[in-house]
C-alpha cells in the first residue's frame, strides 16, 4: 500500500511563478516569459526585472530559517496574470518544454535549482507529469517535498514503475529532509526491491558515492 498524503494545492501560482521566482536567474526569464506569452520576448524582457520590482517581494528568510523565492507582492497579481491566458494547460507545457530545455545535458545535479524543484508542479498541470517520472536522477535532485506533492496529485493507477517506489518511499525522502546522497542510496535500494535493476544502476551512475 502506498502512503498518500493531501497535496498541497499545487496549481495557483505555477504560470505566475515562472515569472516571479527567477531573481537572479536572467536566463530564464526571455524563454518562461515567452512561453507564457506564446511567442518571442527576448526584446520585451528587457529590464524587465527592474520593471517588475514594485510588484515582487524581495528573497529573504522564512521563520524557521528556510531561505524565501521572491514572491508576489499580492496574489491578486497572480490571479489576473492566469485570468488573461487562454489556456492554462497550453501555458503550462509550454513552459515545462523550456524548463527542461534548460536542464544542461539532461544533468538534473546541474540543473537551476527553480527548475529543478519546480518542474513537476508545471508538468502535473500541463498533464505531462506521469511521462517525467521516469527519471531517477530527477527523483534524486528535486526537492522531495514538491516532487511528492506533485507526485501524488496524479492517479495512482497511471503512474508507472519507478515512479511507484518513488512514492513508497516518499515519506523517508520528506520526514528526514535527507540530503541527496541519502536519497540516491534510499532509491537505490528501493528500486532493487521492486525489481527495477535498470533504475538501480541508473542511480548509482550518478556519481555518489554509495554502498
Amino acid at each position: 500500500m502506498y502512503g498518500r498524503t493531501t497535496a498541497p494545492p499545487l496549481s495557483r501560482g505555477r504560470c505566475e511563478g515562472a515569472a516571479y521566482a527567477l531573481d537572479g536567474r536572467p536566463e530564464l526569464w526571455a524563454p518562461l516569459a515567452g512561453a507564457v506569452a506564446g511567442h518571442d520576448m527576448s526584446e520585451d524582457i528587457a529590464g524587465a526585472v527592474q520593471l517588475a520590482g514594485p510588484f515582487v517581494l524581495a528573497p529573504g528568510t522564512g521563520e524557521n530559517g528556510d531561505p524565501l523565492l521572491p514572491r508576489l507582492l499580492h496574489p491578486a497579481i497572480g490571479d489576473d496574470i492566469r485570468a488573461r491566458l487562454q489556456s492554462v494547460g497550453a501555458a503550462q507545457s509550454r513552459i515545462a518544454m523550456a524548463l527542461l530545455e534548460a536542464v544542461p545535458e539532461q544533468d538534473w545535479g546541474n540543473a537551476d535549482p527553480y527548475v529543478r524543484d519546480h518542474i513537476a508542479g508545471h508538468t502535473l498541470e500541463a498533464g505531462l507529469l506521469p511521462r517525467l517520472l521516469t527519471d531517477p536522477g530527477l527523483f534524486v535532485h528535486a526537492d522531495p517535498v514538491a516532487s511528492r506533492a506533485a507526485v501524488e496529485a496524479v492517479p495512482l493507477e497511471t503512474l508507472d514503475a519507478p515512479a511507484r517506489t518513488y512514492l513508497r518511499i516518499a515519506p523517508l525522502l520528506t520526514h528526514t529532509e535527507v540530503p541527496a546522497p541519502l536519497r540516491a542510496a534510499l532509491l537505490e535500494t528501493a528500486f532493487v526491491e521492486d525489481c527495477l535493476p535498470e533504475y538501480a544502476e541508473a542511480v548509482h551512475r550518478l556519481g555518489f558515492d554509495l554502498p
